[in-house]
């Protein structure tokens, strides 16, 4: 499958580019290091590949040169050469500025088992809403992820404890519950309870 090759950032290797991308929680990970493409492009597809299950929790780690850059990264789960808007997994706007930001992504159970194109994009001005125009100084990098079927649920799960994004709430409040340990496996079912 041909992919989209951006073309040339406005600002290449001028302010910042994606020095370091790590992938963690997953059943391989990768860490790779690089320096500034004058072309802006890097391909490690055949090279640096991750994997998890579907339903599996996915880390990324990426750092940036001289300033903190915005992420975006898409998988391209159907295959079909086009890293469409429903398969960005991460879209981080890095507003704090850091060098290295964190963030990761679920694996969806309907992902095709099987190993896919990921692209990374990372400038400045916010996370790249599009995979293949031009960036004002960054850089993308092409990666591999293979997806694995999720295992049928046998025995007990061990979800560990229920994880609120808030220590303490009122009817009105908003706030997400999620569990301590990933269970990556189909036939589970959630019920939660409150008093």
């Amino acid at each position: 499958s041909c992919y989209c090759i951006p073309p040339v950032s406005y600002n290449p290797c001028s302010d910042c580019w994606i020095s370091d991308v790590v992938t963690l929680g997953g059943i391989t990970d990768f860490s790779n290091s690089s320096g500034c493409s004058s072309n802006s492009y890097n391909d490690f597809s055949g090279s640096k590949i991750a994997s998890n299950f579907q339903l599996g929790y996915t880390t990324m780690s990426f750092t940036s040169s001289s300033y903190g850059m915005s992420f975006s990264v898409w998988i391209d789960y159907n295959d079909n050469a086009v890293f469409e808007t429903s398969e960005r997994v991460i879209e981080n706007d890095n507003y704090s500025g850091a060098l290295t930001v964190t963030d990761h992504f679920t694996v969806p159970i309907s992902a095709a088992p099987g190993t896919h194109r990921m692209r990374i994009r990372g400038d400045d001005y916010g996370a790249p809403y599009d995979p293949c125009d031009r960036l004002f100084y960054g850089e993308t990098e092409d990666y591999a992820f293979t997806v694995i079927a999720a295992l049928p649920c046998t025995g007990t799960p061990n979800p560990g404890n229920t994880i609120s994004s808030a220590s303490s709430v009122c009817p009105v409040d908003i706030f997400s519950l999620s569990l301590q340990n990933n269970v990556a496996a189909i036939g589970i079912t959630y019920q939660w309870q409150s008093s």
